[in-house]
């Protein structure tokens, strides 16, 4: 089949539609360039879709005029004349795009937006080139008699997906980040990321530096779409809670640790308190660490012999606990009778019962164990346990009476106590349950006689027998200056009867465990040794570890405390 050239084309008339925009409460030149970006972006879209041209023909011109207002030169090219005249009649009318517009404050007419003029439609008509000579006619096969029709060049998704929605968290209470004061636009809106579509009508967006409030700490947050708020939903990632608008942040695993003692020289005192403290951060140095199933322990290593106490659970805000435990707790035989022993010790922050895996472990810490007192062991009768090593001026101190028994239970006692009332201030005295409210007689300064007579039903005849049966303890406060001092403290036994069998020991002089050894006869008479306090080191925290610094946007200082 021979085939003419065809004709040339027609001249192509092309409608320009042009207006300017009016956004009275809007000053372009004053936003962030991500601000500016955003504006643009979304205007010629809108436009594109509600005009149903191409968004590279929409073209925009923004200046801000001598009253702060902007204005936008818009310019849409047309093929269809009668559409950009309906098109244009609307935006008389109504105004620009009120269906789109309405919902953003820039744009609407609400409150004062914007506004349209200096409207105009005009037809301009392309200029044609001259045509190339005709070619040779060529022979084309007839088409199919039914040709199916093109397949649509649109799909549901890439019409959702030149939308553009704004996902917006505006924190309702702390924690999180104050964006609105960052970025001033009004609404509370958090604009450090971008809308992404994931087909099926579903928007998500990442939001970045959401929360820059401790660990642990819980709070309630709204998700917009547009200005509209919605509800529901898991809590965002890195947070912890139920879900809805409640979450909590969440707390890491203590990954550093910190130990001070009270003193790295430590006596044989089988029940003076150890005191040590230590502190806890995560990784990030944030000192909020995970406290569930958390322990904390000591492990001292002193020769081939090891102890492994156990310490209170840090602050759930500072990361700060202590180590406490008497000395009986650990075993005597970290002490050696025949000289000084050096000794370490280590704290670890472990997950877990039984686990053996520290999380966080602090530096070793040298110890000097200096040599144990030799005391002689009573045969029956009333001894007191005195501090060993020294104390602190200004310190409280407690003696502990006890009495061996034997095989024979203890049902009632009579004790005299005598001290130094220029070294130590009596305070109180500690009742043992073990027996009847005591007795005593305080008249003369410097001497307390004591008495009890018989034991509660409930105590069993086991807690009132045998080689130390606690009869009371003494409270003393020490207000003599640093020194060492002899005679300070001493007690008899005036009577310790049991009433079925008689006396077990009477007028009899207790023997004293303190820093003195007994040289063949027990000393009776109490030496103590005061010093003045020292510091011995400092633990410190940040209130917050992670700055998140925008002073170069906000023009204010990224500022975080260290507490110690």
């Amino acid at each position: 089949l021979l085939m003419e050239p065809p004709p040339p084309p027609p001249p192509i008339l092309v409608t320009v539609l042009t207006f300017t925009l009016v956004f009275p409460n809007f000053n372009y030149d004053s936003k962030f360039p991500h601000e500016q970006i955003k504006f643009r972006t979304e205007l010629r879209q809108i436009i594109a879709l509600v005009s149903g041209v191409s968004v590279v023909n929409v073209v925009l011109t923004i200046v801000t005029d001598a009253a702060g207002n902007t204005r936008v030169e818009v310019s849409t090219h047309f093929l269809d004349g009668e559409v950009a005249a309906r098109i244009y009649d609307e935006l008389v009318s109504y105004g620009p795009f009120p269906v789109f517009f309405e919902a953003d404050p820039r744009f609407s007419k609400i409150g004062g937006g914007c506004f349209i003029n200096n409207g105009q439609i005009f037809v301009s008509t392309t200029t044609v080139a001259a045509l190339p000579p005709p070619v040779a006619p060529v022979v084309i096969a007839p088409p199919a008699p039914f040709l199916a029709p093109p397949p649509p060049t649109w799909t549901e998704d890439s019409f959702m997906a030149a939308a553009r929605p704004v996902l917006r968290i505006t924190p309702d209470s702390g924690p999180g980040f104050p964006a609105a004061t960052v970025f001033g636009d009004g609404l509370g809106t958090f604009d450090l990321g971008a809308v992404t579509y994931r087909g099926n009508g579903t928007f998500t967006r990442d939001f970045k530096a959401f929360s820059s409030a401790p660990p642990g700490t819980a709070g309630a947050f709204g998700v917009f779409f547009s200005r509209s708020l919605t509800t529901g939903g898991a809590p965002p990632a890195g947070f912890t809670g139920a879900d809805g608008r409640t979450f909590a942040t969440q707390r890491g695993s203590a990954a550093k640790a910190q130990l001070i003692l009270r003193s790295t020289t430590i006596y044989y005192d089988v029940d003076q308190p150890f005191g040590a403290v230590y502190s806890l951060s995560d990784a990030a140095g944030r000192p909020q660490v995970a406290l569930d199933g958390l322990q904390v322990r000591m492990t001292i290593h002193a020769g081939d012999n090891t102890a492994v106490v156990g310490c209170s659970p840090p602050n759930a805000d500072t990361g700060v606990g202590s180590c406490a435990p008497p000395l009986a707790f650990l075993h005597a035989a970290l002490w050696s009778v025949n000289d000084t022993r050096a000794a370490t010790v280590v704290l670890g922050a472990y997950y877990g019962a039984g686990s053996k895996i520290a999380t966080a472990a602090s530096p070793v810490v040298n110890l000097t164990l200096p040599r144990r007192p030799t005391h002689i062991k009573i045969d029956g009768g009333l001894y007191l346990n005195f501090p060993v090593g020294p104390r602190f001026a200004g310190q409280t101190i407690k003696i502990a009476l006890l009495a061996n028994t034997k095989s024979t239970p203890l049902s009632a006692w009579n004790v005299e106590v005598l001290w130094d009332t220029t070294v130590l201030q009596y305070a109180s005295w500690e009742q043992d349950d073990n027996f009847n409210s005591v007795s005593l007689n305080t008249a003369t300064s410097g001497k307390i006689v004591a008495l009890a007579v018989g034991n509660p039903p409930s105590v069993p005849y086991s807690q009132i027998t045998g080689p130390a049966v606690s009869i009371g303890t003494l409270v003393f406060d020490i207000i003599a200056s640093p020194g060492v001092f002899s005679d300070v403290f001493s007690a008899s036994a005036i009577q310790l009867v049991n009433v079925g069998a008689g006396v077990i020991a009477s007028d009899q002089q207790a023997p004293v465990y303190d820093s003195q050894d007994h040289a063949g006869v027990p000393v009776t008479r109490a030496q103590l040794t005061i010093t003045n306090p020292l510091p011995v080191g400092m633990y410190s925290y940040p209130d917050t570890a992670e700055v998140l610094n925008l002073a170069q946007v906000t023009g204010a200082p990224a500022v975080t405390r260290i507490k110690a």
